[in-house]
Formats: C-alpha cells, structure tokens, sequence
C-alpha cells in the first residue's frame, strides 16, 4: 500500500515538474 502511495506521489511530482520546465521552456521561447 506504501510503495503504490509512493509511485503515485512521484508521477505526480515529476508530472509537476515536467510541466513547469515545458512552462519555463515555452516562456524563454515566448520572450526570445
């Protein structure tokens, strides 16, 4: 039960993160 917390905990995390850097990647091009 822990470990499926945990793997969906860090989809989550990575989903997050991965959407922030697309969103940061889409504003640099935005702006050059």
């Amino acid at each position: 039960m822990k470990i499926a917390l945990a793997s969906t905990f860090l989809e989550k995390f990575f989903m997050t993160l991965h959407e922030k850097i697309y969103y940061m990647i889409c504003i640099i091009k935005g702006y050059s």
